[in-house]
């Protein structure tokens, strides 16, 4: 079904294309409390983060929001 909506394997959940903080843009993948990443995914933030994109795995809402706060410099808090 998510290969029919155009997901491609091994990419990011969420990206946030705003250059912030020397980096281009975000890109965050998100996984349950005790998930791992895919060899996929791990071979598709390597390439990214040496493209001087910030990368990050994110395991829990709050751990993306704490990313996606220190990245654009603001605090919902």
């Amino acid at each position: 079904k998510l290969r029919a909506e155009g997901v491609k394997a091994g990419v990011s959940d969420l990206f946030l294309p705003v250059a912030r903080r020397g980096f281009h843009g975000l890109f965050i993948e998100m996984k349950a409390e005790n998930g791992k990443t895919t060899p996929l995914q791990e071979a598709f933030l390597l390439d990214i983060d040496e493209q001087g994109y910030m990368t990050a795995v994110c395991y829990s809402a709050n751990d993306a929001i704490l990313i996606l706060e220190n990245y654009l410099g603001v605090s919902s808090r």
